[in-house]
């Protein structure tokens, strides 16, 4: 996985500032890289390469903890354990499939603002990426927007089935 020096640094301040010590870097993607932590309750660091995707996933936890929600359906969410405005890093619990993750390119309040045909598009790539469980992960969608989250990255890396349901 790819990460930069600059994200590994500062999840490991973020760390050090509350006794915690990186297990393992688990996911590297766009908004930033996760490592798993050391500590008895397991949890991660998401060091973030961007501003506004650390606003935008830190807004949706806050959210989520409001209205207290911890699961979706069958999908489990994490919940936020802290963050560091300075760092641009947040803590989150860890999550096994099922789950919904990553919370980068999501919008809270307000939907982004695309030309019918590109929701129309949109949609279609999304039928054809989830084929029959599409139906279940629109209920997710459904029930994030329900909270004021747009959800953008409905991927199955972030809305992950039980193994022996991936999507191929």
């Amino acid at each position: 996985m790819l990460f930069t020096p600059d994200q590994e640094q500062r999840a490991k301040a973020y760390a050090a500032s509350l006794g915690l010590v990186l297990a393992q870097e688990v996911g590297a993607g766009t908004d930033g890289a996760v490592w798993k932590t050391a500590r008895k309750r397991q949890s991660v660091v998401k060091a973030f390469e961007r501003e506004r995707q650390y606003r935008a996933e830190l807004a949706c936890y806050h959210r989520l903890r409001e209205q207290k929600v911890r699961q979706i359906g069958r999908f489990s969410v994490p919940r936020l354990m802290g963050w560091s405005d300075k760092l641009l890093v947040i803590e989150i619990t860890l999550v096994t499939p099922p789950y919904v993750i990553d919370f980068g390119k999501a919008y809270v309040d307000s939907a982004p603002e695309h030309s019918e045909q590109t929701w129309i598009d949109h949609e279609a790539e999304q039928q054809e990426l989830w084929g029959e469980k599409y139906g279940e992960v629109q209920s997710v969608l459904w029930k994030l927007e329900s909270l004021g989250i747009f959800y953008r990255d409905a991927t199955p890396r972030n809305i992950a089935f039980p193994q022996e349901e991936d999507i191929d």
